[in-house]
Parts: C-alpha cells; structure tokens; sequence
C-alpha cells in the first residue's frame, strides 16, 4: 500500500513540475532561454509528456518505488517510471481542461 501511495503522490509531483516548467507564465523566461541557449532542447522544454518522462525517471532514481517486485530491479523502476508519467499525463490533462474551461 504505501508503495502505491508513493506513485501517486510522484504521479502529482511529476504533473505539476511538468505544467509549471511547460505551460505557465512563471517559466516563460526559463523556457526562452533553453531555447536561445540550447536548442536542441527546444522541443523538450514546451512538451508536458516528454518532461514528464524525465522528471518520473528522476524522482524514480531518488524514491526507488517499485511496483512490481521482479528479479531484475531495474526493470521495475523502468515500470514504475512509466506508470508515474502515465498517471502525471491524466493529471496534466486535467488541468488543461480545467483551465480552458474558466
């Protein structure tokens, strides 16, 4: 149980972190300048489910959730990760329409 607890309070971290850095004015100025600076980055920066993926993968690496208790570790935190982002989406998405509807 508290392992499920611990993705889903990720999957939130995860949403929230990517909405702010990929849609919000508060981050405008960042998002500009790993434009000007490194723009092979460019695409990155502006897309909520590619940050996602490196955010969940990131805080994957620090909170070690696992899911699924397999021989092979790593593959659970890959799982993990992707169960994170999936969940971030669903929430981001939320917010979006929420937003658009106010």
């Amino acid at each position: 149980m508290d392992q499920i607890i611990t993705i889903i309070s990720l999957s939130l971290i995860t949403s929230i972190i990517s909405f702010s850095v990929t849609k919000t004015d508060l981050f405008r100025g960042f998002r500009r300048w790993v434009m000007l600076n490194f723009s092979e980055l460019a695409d990155f920066i502006q897309c909520f489910y590619c940050l996602s993926f490196w955010i969940a993968l990131v805080l994957v690496s620090i909170y070690q959730p696992k899911l699924i208790d397999s021989p092979i570790p790593v593959l659970d935190y890959f799982l993990s990760t992707f169960v994170i982002m999936s969940l971030s989406t669903f929430v981001g998405a939320g917010i979006i329409k929420a937003l658009k509807e106010n």
